[in-house]
């Protein structure tokens, strides 16, 4: 296959981040024969350097991105058709001690929450009173918006678990009950895939007692961006968590927590959630073998303590470059991964 990506470092460590990413999908690339194409987008100056780089992304198949930052312009999102988002929350063994719940509880957790990116309602009427005893804003959803995002958690639910769960808001809320109604009638199409529906207080109980009942979740931005970072706590490190939002055309890969952080002056950043929010770029184009293997070698540097200090207690010396080194390295010889790290960690890379 061949594929050309828009790559957004943006400031800070994100060009670090993204190049362990790019690191790991020219392995992918040469292990399975594709060709990927790279292309810097410059978007953070106004002038036509930044009309060039829109330019670029939409020429593009897919962006991979250091964080969603540029996406602020409500100009850009909009010519991007950005419509909907998913975010991956998962649990490894080697991490379960990082979390106050118990292993038993954490294991095995892989969550894909699904939700709406609705322009609309940062534009929606929003008041405050002079005196600031009052307040008032409004939240909408249309039917096809729901049905756009719907479509996309019960096609992905068929290659994970067969399981959606919509959670919403309250039984007193009008935007709740056409997500309801509107995803209730969606699954009638999907008899192979379990649907249920909960209230928001429940799902947040569940989350953290029995995380193992949810796969695909599907639900408002604004109760998904709560539950993924409480989520946090499953994964024991938010920085394992990546995102992708799903547009008309192009859809945009980064990982979740530089969207959170300020890294500016962020010293070996954790380059994990960009290597993986890749992970989610190879299956949105239907390589899941390749994705898999990205994932596996992932899991293998946790394994071996090939991480940076944020998730290392045991080796200070790992820096950014060498964990995508690693991952780079396990993706073209996942049979020497025991000489591998010795190499890193000595600070030799076996990168050809």
């Amino acid at each position: 296959m061949r594929l050309n990506i828009a790559v957004v470092p943006h400031n800070g460590s994100g060009p670090e981040v993204t190049t362990q990413s790019i690191k790991v999908l020219n392995a992918i690339a040469l292990e399975f024969d594709h060709q990927i194409l790279f292309k810097i987008a410059d978007l953070n100056d106004e002038d036509s350097s930044l009309k060039k780089g829109i330019e670029l992304c939409k020429s593009s198949d897919a962006i991979l991105a250091s964080n969603d930052s540029f996406l602020q312009s409500k100009t850009l999102r909009a010519q991007l058709n950005v419509y909907a988002s998913s975010t991956i929350v998962k649990s490894y063994q080697s991490l379960t001690v990082n979390s106050p719940l118990k292993k038993e509880v954490i294991s095995g957790t892989n969550i894909l929450f699904f939700n709406e990116l609705n322009l609309s309602n940062e534009l929606n009427e929003k008041h405050t009173s002079k005196n600031n005893n009052y307040a008032f804003d409004s939240n909408e959803n249309t039917r096809q918006e729901i049905e756009l995002v719907a479509k996309k958690a019960f096609k992905a639910a068929l290659t994970r678990g067969k399981k959606v769960t919509l959670i919403n808001k309250s039984s007193s809320s009008q935007v709740s009950a056409l997500w309801s109604e509107v995803a209730g009638h969606l699954s009638l199409q999907y008899p192979e895939i379990k649907f249920d529906i909960t209230n928001l207080e429940n799902a947040v109980t569940q989350l953290l007692l029995t995380p193992n009942l949810f796969d695909i979740v599907l639900t408002e931005r604004v109760i998904s961006n709560v539950l993924i970072q409480q989520s946090s706590v499953l994964t024991g490190s938010i920085g394992l968590h990546s995102t992708s939002y799903i547009g008309q055309k192009q859809s945009l890969f980064f990982p979740t927590i530089h969207n959170h952080l300020n890294d500016t002056d962020y010293k070996n950043p954790n380059p994990l959630a960009s290597i993986l929010s890749a992970a989610m770029l190879l299956e949105h184009f239907g390589l899941y073998s390749e994705s898999e293997m990205v994932k596996t070698a992932v899991n293998r540097s946790l394994e071996l303590n090939i991480t940076t200090p944020d998730l290392n207690s045991t080796y200070n010396n790992i820096t950014t470059n060498k964990v995508g080194d690693f991952i780079a390295d396990f993706i073209m010889n996942p049979h020497d991964s025991n000489a591998n790290f010795k190499n890193i960690h000595l600070g030799q890379s076996t990168i050809i």
